[in-house]
């Protein structure tokens, strides 16, 4: 692949965040397709840049790399629209799933194109990434040897730090960042709910579980394994736990009270 030229298919949160990624850092968007072009909203647009949706596509050439970042649901048949409107011969098209390998696009591999995946470890909410995250980040390619070698080149333009990922690894890989990310995030949420019960002094500058929070992540990247962990499952305090599992509500006390068996059951593994 040569150049820095790409399309984008589905502006969602991570399309319209590695978008602007990919223009601030020089990269020249040619194209972008969505279901509704005029919801975009991406500003960084330049005025060459093809905007259309799929009910009225525009004739156009396709750039040497093609991104898509639909939905995982949708990408099957995203790529065999592409495969059947574009002229994909020797392009390069990547999807952005963490579970999905490349043979999900295997419509544009049919067409012509060398196909991949990219997927990188960073939440995209309602604020896109800061520049910080984007250089601190990893990223997980797989697919066509050509597919991989631009989905590192990709990755390193926008700074991530990437790797090869074996396609049967990746819904291990995506289990795991999901463990990290979406579950780390509802744990949190539901610990202010419990601390709001506790007529919570109104909000200052520093939500009062965030300094807990950011020792207990720097203690768990800092271990091997669990000599970082303190609190009452640490010390094996059933009766503490117990309590524990009395006051809160039934949902996230089962889940506090499996996660304290899941550690019980490996340290006592680790122990043998």
């Amino acid at each position: 692949m040569s150049g820095s030229d790409f399309a984008l298919i589905g502006p969602g949160r991570l399309g319209r965040a590695l978008l602007a990624r990919l223009i601030q850092v020089g990269w020249r968007c040619v194209a972008v397709r969505a279901r509704e072009a005029t919801n975009l909203r991406v500003t960084e647009l330049s005025a060459t840049t093809m905007v259309d949706d799929w009910r009225a596509p525009k004739p156009w050439t396709p750039p040497p790399l093609l991104l898509i970042t639909v939905p995982d649901r949708e990408i099957r048949e995203v790529a065999a629209r592409m495969a059947a409107e574009l002229d994909l011969s020797g392009r390069v098209v990547l999807h952005t799933s963490g579970l999905l390998d490349a043979d999900e696009i295997g419509a544009c591999r049919a067409a012509g194109s060398a196909v991949g995946s990219w997927h990188p470890l960073l939440s995209f909410g309602e604020r896109a990434p800061a520049a910080k995250a984007w250089e601190t980040a990893t990223c997980a390619v797989e697919g066509e040897p050509a597919a991989v070698e631009a989905g590192h080149r990709l990755a390193a333009a926008v700074g991530l730090r990437s790797w090869t990922i074996r396609p049967a690894d990746k819904a291990r890989y995506h289990a795991a960042a999901a463990l990290a990310g979406n579950l780390t995030h509802l744990c949190i949420v539901a610990a202010r709910l419990e601390l709001e019960g506790c007529a919570l002094p109104p909000r200052a500058p520093v939500h009062p579980l965030r300094p807990l929070v950011e020792s207990a992540v720097d203690a768990a990247f800092a271990a091997d394994g669990f000599e970082g962990l303190t609190g009452a499952i640490a010390r094996d305090d059933a009766a503490t736990v117990a309590r524990h599992l009395e006051v809160l509500p039934r949902d996230i006390a089962d889940a506090y009270a499996a996660l304290a068996r899941w550690f019980r059951a490996r340290r006592e593994t680790n122990s043998d």
